[in-house]
């Protein structure tokens, strides 16, 4: 009886990891705290950052550097919750968005236009050794004017530093507002 040989890993797809993400919010004594849902069509290497309301870019999944980040497709999956800042934080930033661009509601954002909770998704694994020094995750200032405009492009810039040339290899999801459910606790 013949045995054919089995790859011991069939080649990653080149297209990109279709997937959806969701933020729990809760709120005590003025502090924000976020876990974001997440949940993907195949498996792939996730990383799921966060923006508060001064610009500032966290890396929350994985929690190590160490980790490659790497999900199965056949579970939801979850990050840790989180500390998100102050919500005076957020009230200033929406008095400063406000006076720039009139109220609106971005419904890329996981509270209307202030927080983002983001996931780049590859079938490859992404490239994090820049965002991380001595086992630890680096945080990152986005530009103030960009930031009230628009995160959208900086945080393509970072999948595409993170996922490679090749943007069909790799996806950005942001939790949207109308998915996010907020908490006390």
């Amino acid at each position: 009886m013949a045995v054919s040989a089995m790859p011991a890993q069939a080649p990653a797809t080149q297209t990109a990891p279709a997937a959806a993400i969701s933020t729990m919010i809760s709120t005590s004594s003025g502090i924000r705290r976020v876990r974001a849902n997440f949940h993907l069509d195949r498996d792939a290497y996730v990383v799921v950052g966060h923006i508060d309301a001064d610009g500032e870019v966290r890396i929350v999944y994985p929690a190590s550097p160490d980790d490659s980040g790497f999900v199965r497709a056949d579970k939801a999956h979850h990050t840790d919750d989180f500390f998100a800042g102050f919500n005076a934080e957020y009230r200033a930033r929406a008095r400063d968005r406000a006076d720039v661009h009139g109220p609106w509601r971005d419904p890329n954002s996981y509270d209307g236009g202030l927080g983002y909770v983001f996931l780049i998704a590859s079938a490859h694994p992404l490239n994090t050794d820049s965002l991380a020094t001595k086992g630890k995750w680096n945080t990152y200032e986005l530009d103030s004017e960009n930031y009230l405009r628009d995160p959208r492009p900086d945080v393509n810039d970072l999948a595409s530093m993170l996922g490679g040339d090749n943007k069909t290899a790799y996806s950005v999801n942001f939790a949207p507002y109308y998915t996010a459910l907020y908490t006390a606790f």
